[in-house]
Order: structure tokens, then C-alpha cells, then sequence
């Protein structure tokens, strides 16, 4: 039932272009340098382009680049040109999409984002963000699927935080027109998050932070140590990764529905459990581009603390 919801009603085209696309979104953050960890981050990479198959991706862009460029067999070695060749950048930005057009959200995307130092030879504190996303099919039917794939990118990947599960990306082109969109659907159906900019979330996330929760939310063992203990969780399940925990927030990811108590209980409970360590983060959040400026700040706050239990 949630899947004919989620397919039939979930979605924005404008003049024909999908703006927003649901999709399954892992967001992986760490306080680390890219270039700290560059060859698990090329494994990565690859285990993408294994999954989706290059013929899918079709548009790339950088930090530098202000719109997406098609792709090219170059593209693919662009990672280990950077850091394996090349001389560390201040900065790294990358992705690479299946959109069609290229203005179009995608719901195919791979994405690292990260400073390595600032002017004066300083780290920013800044997150730094991996980030995929693949169809909402690896939430309806795959799950299973989902969830090794997750473990096994902790292990890559020396994450401080993380989430998983059924998400919006929206077109960067159609900010206000997509996110006020994302956001009231993700009000109603709360088990879907959205993608913001990736600066954006790295910025908020910084070292201290966590942003939210999906049907796996990850914590490092500092985390854990700094919320004092694990709870007798009674909705979810606690998966032993290296170096941290998963939260497993039901069986199968879900899209929820606010009028359905029920259905999200375990993302709330989830949420409860992580609460402390989103505060910071939301304050450091800048506003969701909605249509409404002037009711964005008191809006962003509402989503970002939607899962919380009334």
C-alpha cells in the first residue's frame, strides 16, 4: 500500500522537468579529509558504477562548476585523478547523476563533498559529506539489499554519523519551487528526508553534530560514549558495525504517514535516542529556500523536529 502511495502521489514535474524524485538516500559524514581516506573513497566510487552502471550517469559537476557538464570516459577517472595524481586541493566537490535533463533531480547520484584547509593553512570545521542516492526501489524491494550495503560502506568510509533510507533530492535549478514541495510532503510522510546542498549540510553537521535520523541512522562509538548508553529500544534494532552502531528503525524503510502514529513510531524513537545531538546542528542549519521567506526559519525548524514526539 505505502508504494502505490509513494508512486502514484510522490514526485514534481514543472513544465515537464521532475524537480523532485524519491529516492533511497545514504548520507554518510566524518570528520576526516578526503584525501585522509582517498583510496577507500575511490572503492566507493567504483562500487557505485558497479551498481548503477556508467551507462546511467549522464551529467557531472565540481565545486568550481556552476551547472552540470555531460559525462565523459574522463569523468570516471576524475576522483583518482585528484588524489592520487594531482597535487590536495583546498577543497573537493564532486557528483554525478543519472538526471535527465541535466536540470532535472536525479534518482541516481553519487557525492563527496569536503575542505581539506582554509587560507591560512587551518582545516574549516566543516563535515565532510559521502552521499548516495539510488531508486526508491532499494526502499521498497531491496532493502535487504540496502542495509549490507550500508554496513559495508561503514567500513570504507570512517563515518562519525550517518542515515539511510527513502529521501528527496531536489533540482538545484528549481530550489524554492522543489523544496517548498519537499517539504510538504516530507511534513505528511515523514520517514522521507531531503536532500539539501551538501555545504550546506556539512556546515550544520560540522565535527559535533548529527542531522537526523531514516530507517538507519548510524553513530560512531564517540557518539554513543557522549549520550552516556544505548536504550532498551523497543521498536528498533541495534546493529554492531565497526567502530559504531546502526539503528534499524523497523524491518523495511518506510515513507510513514503523520496522521499514522504507528507507522513511525521507530524513526520517533530513533529520533528520541539522538535528539541531544541535533540541537547544535539545527541551530547551525540555514533555512530551506521555501517560497514563503518570512515563514522559513519557524518552517525549517518544524521539519527538522518533526520526528519528535509530541
Amino acid at each position: 500500500m505505502e508504494k502505490s502511495v509513494a508512486l502514484k502521489d510522490l514526485g514534481l514535474m514543472l513544465d515537464g522537468i521532475p524537480i523532485v524524485q524519491l529516492g533511497f538516500g545514504i548520507s554518510l559524514y566524518t570528520d576526516h579529509t578526503l584525501s585522509s581516506f582517498s583510496s577507500d573513497l575511490i572503492k566507493t566510487f567504483d562500487k557505485f558504477r558497479n551498481i548503477v552502471g556508467d551507462e546511467n550517469l549522464c551529467w557531472y559537476s565540481t565545486d568550481t562548476m556552476t551547472h552540470h557538464k555531460s559525462v565523459n570516459p574522463r569523468i570516471f577517472r576524475m576522483l583518482e585523478d585528484w588524489f592520487i595524481k594531482n597535487k590536495p586541493k583546498d577543497t573537493y566537490g564532486f557528483e554525478i547523476t543519472n538526471a535527465e535533463p541535466f536540470n532535472a533531480a536525479p534518482t541516481i547520484r553519487f557525492e563527496v563533498s569536503g575542505t581539506e584547509v582554509i587560507s591560512n593553512g587551518e582545516r574549516l570545521e566543516s563535515a565532510t559529506l559521502i552521499r548516495w542516492v539510488l531508486p526508491p526501489e532499494w526502499g521498497f524491494n531491496r532493502y535487504n539489499d540496502a542495509l549490507k550495503l550500508v554496513q559495508e560502506l561503514c567500513e570504507f568510509i570512517p563515518f562519525r554519523s550517518g542515515q539511510a533510507g527513502f529521501v528527496f533530492d531536489c533540482s538545484r535549478y528549481f530550489e524554492r519551487e522543489a523544496f517548498e514541495y519537499a517539504w510538504t510532503k516530507s511534513m505528511q510522510f515523514p520517514g522521507i528526508d531531503i536532500n539539501s546542498l551538501s555545504g550546506l549540510d556539512c556546515n550544520a553537521v560540522c565535527y559535533d553534530g548529527v542531522r537526523g535520523v531514516g530507517w538507519l541512522t548510524i553513530l560512531d562509538n564517540r557518539f554513543i560514549k557522549q549520550l552516556e548508553k544505548l536504550p532498551k529500544f523497543k521498536e528498533c534494532e541495534v546493529i554492531n558495525i565497526k567502530n559504531g552502531i546502526i539503528i534499524k528503525a523497523g524491518d523495511k524503510p518506510i515513507i510513514g504517514d503523520i496522521n499514522d502514529k504507528n507507522s513511525i513510531a521507530a524513526y520517533q524513537e530513533t529520533f528520541k535516542y539522538i535528539q541531544p545531538l541535533t540541537i547544535e546542528t539545527f541551530e547551525r542549519s540555514p533555512w530551506l529556500p521555501l517560497n514563503n521567506l518570512k515563514t522559513s526559519a519557524e518552517r525549517t525548524k518544524q521539519w527538522y523536529e518533526r520526528l519528535a514526539q509530541k
